[in-house]
């Protein structure tokens, strides 16, 4: 731990107190931590721009980070002469690895957790201060930005020893004050809580510059923006050369960070057929979760029409390369949406979220909050949410399968898909 085994000192004991009483002694925790800090010098007054030094959390996904791109470049052009250190998970890294806003990029090794118990709160607790021991205590940050409200992040911008902390008072959910903590702890881990109105649905991307505008922070731009090299490029076109020249090429995401944003594979071939025969071609996209998914479409869609990139196993900057070099993204809520979107190519998407879902709950939008950014997009949404689902239209498509949004009809994707090139 370096100079700062205090620091985990009184970390550790909080933790032997939460298991031992089974909460965590927040009251305490704050008092010995802030007096800790401020005899190993992480706090008084900023000093000149010229030697500040700015920490950055976005401990999530990849669509997450995407959307975070232009309240990044606004950092930077706010704070040009300061030290900037990006922090973000092992996913996101080959995204983040070439951002020219940032001095360095680092990376979070522990998986995002978006909802967790309280007994969690205690490995939250243990994984922020090895990081901040092994990555953050010895720049002693001035400001720390964090996009999120979740659990993780608000213990890590405390954690980090950060002057200044802004982040955001709600969950990104719009449903309140997250439960982990009493509602005056949001105070302690962010000296700048942000209230975002949530009377009305408001898009990811907007929303980050929103908390940068409460503080102050001018934004110019609000595009996304990519970063990849010539070798991405490069390696796209090798993989990408010849492949059905004179055809309007689609993008298709299979995959998706929850079950119930998977659209079935029996239903995207019906509409696959259809729009090939129309005078397309596909190249499929996911993860590894997707390997019989891709090969399942391969085998059954004309070979000289499709590519199966699932098999081959191509990173996120590659991913970028192959997106750019076709013509419009037809698939689920996941990530390559985004790459989709940042790249100005129409997007079809279809959605687990139903329409009276939206109509009775019109700020909590999930399709709308993480819309396709700044591109023409066409969602399509089933009528009604199913089951179970129906009874609590505070909550989404729960189910652990293709659920609700198997109501979605494949002729639906192709109508949209003429629509949307029109």
């Amino acid at each position: 731990m370096e100079n700062y085994g205090r620091l985990a000192q009184i970390v550790e004991a909080t933790i032997d107190f939460a298991i031992d009483e089974k909460k965590i002694p927040y009251d305490l925790f704050f008092r010995l931590m802030e007096k800790e800090f401020g005899e190993l010098g992480f706090r008084g007054a900023p000093p000149a721009e010229v030697t500040q030094k700015i920490l950055i959390l976005r401990l999530d996904a990849v669509g997450d980070f995407i959307l975070t791109t232009p309240a990044i470049r606004a950092i930077r052009e706010n704070f040009s002469n300061a030290f900037i250190t990006l922090a973000v998970t092992k996913e996101v890294y080959p995204l983040a690895e070439l951002c020219p806003y940032v001095n360095e990029v680092i990376v979070f090794e522990t998986e995002y957790q978006s909802t967790v118990q309280s007994i969690d709160m205690i490995q939250i607790f243990e994984t922020a201060t090895i990081f901040s021991a092994r990555y953050l205590w010895r720049r002693k940050f001035d400001a720390c930005f964090s996009f999120m409200s979740d659990p993780t992040s608000c213990v890590m911008s405390y954690v980090s020893g950060a002057k200044i902390r802004v982040g955001p008072s709600y969950d990104i959910s719009g449903t309140g004050l997250l439960a982990n903590f009493p509602r005056e702890m949001i105070g302690k881990f962010f000296t700048h809580p942000t209230f975002i109105d949530h009377e009305k649905v408001v898009h990811f991307c907007e929303k980050n510059l929103q908390l940068l505008s409460a503080c102050g922070i001018k934004t110019r731009f609000s595009d996304l923006e990519l970063w990849h090299d010539f070798e991405d490029v490069r390696r796209a076109q090798v993989l990408m050369k010849n492949f059905a020249q004179g055809r309007i090429k689609i993008a298709l995401g299979i995959g998706a960070n929850l079950p119930a944003r998977k659209y079935p594979v029996e239903k995207y071939l019906v509409a696959l057929k259809e729009i090939i025969s129309r005078g397309a071609a596909v190249v499929i996209l996911g993860g590894k979760n997707e390997l019989n998914d891709a090969k399942f479409l391969e085998e059954n869609l004309p070979a000289e029409y499709v590519k199966n990139f699932v098999k081959v196993g191509i990173d996120w900057r590659t991913t970028i390369g192959i997106i750019s070099l076709t013509d419009i993204y037809i698939g689920n809520d996941t990530g390559a949406k985004h790459v989709a979107a940042a790249l100005k190519k129409p997007v079809v998407m279809v959605s687990r979220e139903s329409k009276d879902r939206e109509r009775a709950l019109p700020s909590f939008c999930e399709h709308l909050a993480f819309a396709p950014y700044r591109t023409k997009f066409i969602i399509l949404q089933p009528e009604h949410q199913l089951g179970d689902c129906a009874d609590d239209l505070k909550i989404s498509c729960r189910a652990d399968k293709p659920h609700c949004i198997t109501q979605i009809e494949p002729l639906e994707i192709v109508s949209a898909y003429e629509k949307i090139l029109r």
